[in-house]
């Protein structure tokens, strides 16, 4: 598993608090032409995990 591996379990909980919507401009993921990304608030390459609370 690479450092850059988000578990599904935490991908769903991730989803399910954003309530399945871009967490910039909010749209909802039905109206989004793909998958919304899961993005880190502090990028791995500069120290970043992948604990929620930086997801």
């Amino acid at each position: 598993m690479s450092s850059r591996h988000i578990s599904q379990n935490i991908r769903n909980r991730i989803r399910a608090q954003a309530q399945d919507r871009c967490g910039y401009c909010l749209s909802q993921q039905k109206y989004v032409l793909g998958p919304l990304e899961i993005e880190h608030i502090q990028p791995i390459a500069l120290g970043g995990s992948n604990d929620e609370d930086n997801l």
